[in-house]
Formats: structure tokens, sequence, C-alpha cells
């Protein structure tokens, strides 16, 4: 059996192809992503701009024309904050399904804290012990307490960089007292949700999410000549991450980019990623990060074949007549 996930995030639009393999396991096929930015200016604006409308629908719709190509059996989507909070946001649905006869499921900040967390466990050995994950996107920041065998606790708080770089309007170097500005105002908002994850109580803090991985890569190249082949499982320390930030904040864009690690499609808003991840995880009072590769669009897979756990079972390995959309 083939699946698509497609995650219409607030600042990327990923998809994953994979084979599953039994109830628990799956093979990628391919893996595509466009940072669309469908969520620049939402925050200020309340609507996704004619930029991001379409550029959204057309990388939709070229996904899943890939995903048919590539034989999929079915197609399970989900649409995040961006989306979510634009007033226009049920236009780009519709206008989605028109081209493409998915619709997508616009997903709570609870839930998409769940599914993160699948994908995590998934890719993250965790024992026994309960980890707090942390996935930063572009509207806002899941946070999540589990283990192997649950979810104990998970939220999502209105914190994201686009959300962020509509607080400032500009792209610049900001400056001792805007930065104090900012650290209050992630702390205010940010508070209250990891005192609760920490009377569940956590042995580890594990960080997915491109924002997340950018800034981990930036600080391991940093003190490596030689990139990492794979992120997963790599841990990098607070005193890193808060050196990479500083930097970065007293850079404009176009000097960001020049960094190691740092995109140009990055560098926009990737300094106050920074910034709001050191907070979380001084709020956290935890000293490192273990870094994941997997996020929303493979819990997305996962949660799909939880879902269809016995037809999965039953019929595995083949192609069924027709591709279903799963809403």
């Amino acid at each position: 059996m083939k699946l698509a996930a497609i995650d219409i995030g607030t600042n990327s639009i990923h998809m994953i192809v994979v084979k599953v393999i039994n109830q628990r396991n799956f093979e990628v096929i391919d893996r595509v992503k466009e940072m669309a930015k469908l969520g620049a200016g939402v925050f200020a604006t309340n609507r996704l701009s004619d930029r991001a409308f379409n550029l959204g629908l057309d990388t939709i719709e070229r996904y899943v024309q890939l995903a048919e190509d590539l034989g999929v059996d079915d197609i399970v989507t989900a649409a995040t904050s961006a989306t979510r909070e634009a007033q226009n946001g049920e236009a780009f649905l519709k206008e989605v399904f028109r081209r493409t006869h998915i619709t997508p499921r616009v997903i709570s900040g609870k839930e998409e804290a769940r599914l993160i967390f699948l994908a995590v466990r998934n890719a993250i050995a965790l024992g026994d012990e309960n980890a707090l994950v942390l996935d930063i996107g572009g509207g806002s920041t899941e946070a999540v307490v589990g283990n192997r065998e649950s979810v104990l606790f998970g939220t999502s708080m209105k914190l994201g960089v686009l959300r962020l770089l509509d607080m400032f309007e500009s792209k610049d170097a900001i400056g001792e007292e805007a930065r104090n500005v900012l650290e209050s105002h992630i702390r205010f908002l940010a508070k209250k949700t990891l005192a609760q994850a920490q009377s569940v109580g956590f042995t580890r803090v594990i960080g997915t999410s491109g924002s997340i991985r950018t800034l981990g890569e930036a600080a391991y190249l940093a003190n490596n000549e030689q990139p990492l082949e794979s992120l997963n499982a790599e841990v990098v320390k607070l005193s890193e991450l808060e050196k990479i930030t500083d930097k970065l904040v007293d850079l404009k864009a176009e000097k960001r980019e020049n960094i190691d690690g740092i995109t140009r499609k990055r560098s926009d808003a990737i300094h106050l990623g920074g910034v709001l991840l050191v907070e979380l995880l001084k709020l956290a009072d935890a000293s490192e990060l273990t870094l994941c590769e997997a996020s929303l669009r493979e819990g997305l897979i996962l949660d799909y074949i939880e879902k269809h756990a016995h037809g999965i079972q039953a019929f595995p390995f083949e192609r069924s007549e027709g591709k279903g959309v799963d809403g």
C-alpha cells in the first residue's frame, strides 16, 4: 500500500510518499518541500496574500499529480494555523478541492501537537522516559509531553517565526531593546505551557520542524567542518544555540544566509526562531536539545495506518481500486 501525506503549513508545504510495510513501519519513496510562506502577513492582515494563495494552490496541485503518478492508494492532508486563521482560508481550501478533488482537513493546534508526537516517537527511541517535544512552525509552536506509550500533555501556542516577523514588520537586525521586548512576549505566552509540561515531568527535550533543525544544523556547523548525513537524534547544547542566535539577530537577512546551515528562504525569520527556541529551552530548564527529522507529515501517515490497521493488515501490499480521499 502506498500513501501520501501533504502538510499545508504556515511556512512550508511538505509532501511525503511512502510504502506501508506494516502497522508501524513505512518506507519513504519520495519527499518534496516548497517554502510557500502561506502565513507571510497573515497575522497582520488576517488574509492569505494573493502570492501565497496562488503559490499554495499550484504547489498542492503539483503534489497531488506527483502522488498519483507514483500510484498512491490514498492522500491524507492537513492545514494548520495560517489557513485556520486567514479570512480567506476557506476560499483557499475550496479552490484546492476544485483543482484536485482533495479536501484538506483543517486541524486544531492540539491535534497538530498529537500528530507531531506520533512522528517523533516513531523516529526517536524514548524508552520509558517522558520527553518534551517542541515544534516551531510559521504560525504556532506545539509543545507535547509523552512517552512510547501515550501522550500525557499537548498544546499549541500562538508563537511562530512568521507570526513574530509580522510583529516586527522588518527582516533587519533587531537591537537590544527590541530583543528584550520579544523575549518578554515569548515568556508571557509560553510560561504557563512550559510550567504545565514541567508539572507532568520530562527528562529530555526533542525539537523538530524546519526552523529548529536549521538552527541545530547551524549550531553544529559553527563547531564542525563536516556536515552531518542526518540530524536525527543529534544533540545540540543550549549554549551553542544561544551563540548562533546572538550572531543571527545582529545581521540583516541577506547576511544571515551566508552562515553555514542557513538558507536564503529561511533567512528572513530564522533569527526570531532562534530567540524563540532559546527562551523555550530556558523555560523548560533544559541545557540541551535532541533534534528529530520527523514531523507532522510522518505523523499523518502513522495516524492513518493506526486508523486503518485492519484494512492494511488484510490488504498490505497491493494497490486498491481507485484512489480514496481522506478529508
